[in-house]
């Protein structure tokens, strides 16, 4: 899985191995010492795990948040269409929610608007709430998730990154009317 320092590295110097190299010194001394990554806000002692360790740390940054149940209504598109949501949607009215949750993310202007479109029109039509891992829009995207948001119009390196990026791809009429995110679907079977 992810470590700390593997988070670290990715988050705060992906793009500079000069400085990272020069700090490193300071996070190795740190874990010496017996702090867990002190320069860089989460201070505790290893010893009696005082305080979350850097993977449970690293975790929570890379979106493995705690689900919530949401109203699908209040969450908004991403796209202008979805396919195969019919029969989700039966499922989902026989069934409940079955299955992992949706990712959300919310926007700047402080509205959910959703990654997973499909099963958000399926839970709308079923009449049932999803269950949701509400993103920030700035929170790091993780690394598998990179290529099946990247267009010809950018990489996202943030959940906020990759709605915008998926908007982005949408006909003119939806990205232009709906920067972030559409209530409605133009459409959908």
């Amino acid at each position: 899985g992810i470590t700390g320092v593997d988070y670290i590295e990715e988050a705060f110097f992906r793009d500079n191995k000069e400085e990272y190299e020069g700090i490193k010194g300071d996070i190795d001394f740190a874990t010496d010492i017996g702090l867990t990554y002190g320069a860089f806000g989460y201070a505790g002692n290893k010893i009696n795990n005082s305080i979350e360790q850097p993977d449970e740390i690293a975790a929570k940054k890379y979106g493995e948040s705690e689900s919530q149940m949401l109203d699908p209504n209040s969450i908004r598109f991403s796209q202008s269409s979805v396919n195969g949501s019919a029969e989700i949607s039966e499922s989902m009215k026989k069934n409940g929610w079955i299955g992992d949750p949706i990712d959300v993310v919310e926007m700047p202007d402080g509205v959910y608007t959703t990654i997973d479109n499909t099963r958000v029109a399926a839970a709308r039509n079923a009449g049932i709430d999803v269950k949701a891992n509400v993103h920030s829009y700035n929170e790091l995207l993780p690394q598998e998730y990179i290529d099946r948001f990247t267009t010809r119009n950018g990489i996202p390196t943030t959940w906020g990154e990759a709605v915008q990026l998926r908007i982005g791809k949408q006909n003119a009429l939806f990205r232009n009317n709906n920067p972030m995110g559409g209530w409605d679907l133009d459409n959908q079977n």
